[in-house]
């Protein structure tokens, strides 16, 4: 085989801001304020489009400079503006550390799923001098004594699949046509017994 390539993608370091409910809402600070400041602050937000000398059209977004959005550490300095007021009629701001924790986390850079399962597909090309069929039964036997963890299945798709369920198809065809001509015999002859034999 050539060419052998995997969808599956290395995860990647991420954060996860685990926030506590019952304090946020006693604090006057809601879930959404909550992902919408650090989703301006850390991600960016359009604010709008600028033409430059060149006479380009380029996209303005308004976020916290690079140095300062590199780590945990950078969470510490953000705050989240509450629905509760200082006496000058601001709102008063509340730390997101005072409402929330952040734990290292990774995530998927990418999930494939085929019947709403998860799966990861391994493609190969095979070379010219060999056939798909031949390939493919060779690759069930390297593979029959992988022991995969619970949950986990391997199943075979591309010319493979196709194959097999050209033979299924072929099988059925088969049976079918023997069943209609054993009743077009049965029926001729007159007898249960007799097409059997002349089918033989």
């Amino acid at each position: 085989m050539v060419e052998v390539e995997s969808s599956y993608k290395p995860t990647t370091p991420s954060l996860d801001i685990i926030v506590n409910r019952e304090l946020a809402s006693d604090l006057g600070v809601s879930m959404y304020q909550i992902a919408a400041t650090t989703r301006a602050l850390i991600g960016g937000e359009p604010a709008g489009q600028w033409e430059g000398p060149d006479g380009e059209n380029h996209q303005v977004m308004l976020r916290l400079p690079r140095d300062q959005r590199t780590g945990i550490a950078d969470l510490d300095r953000i705050y989240v503006a509450s629905y509760s007021f200082n006496a000058d009629a601001t709102p008063r701001m509340v730390p997101l550390r005072q409402v929330a924790e952040f734990r290292p986390a990774v995530i998927e850079r990418q999930i494939e799923r085929r019947n709403l399962q998860r799966q990861v597909q391994v493609s190969a090309g095979i070379t010219k001098d060999v056939k798909a069929g031949e390939v493919s039964v060779q690759l069930k036997e390297a593979l029959k004594d992988l022991a995969l963890p619970p949950g986990y299945r391997i199943e075979f798709g591309g010319e493979t699949q196709d194959m097999q369920e050209s033979i299924m198809h072929a099988a059925a065809a088969l049976g079918l046509a023997l069943i209609f001509i054993y009743l077009i015999l049965a029926s001729q002859v007159g007898s249960y017994l007799q097409p059997i034999a002349i089918m033989a």
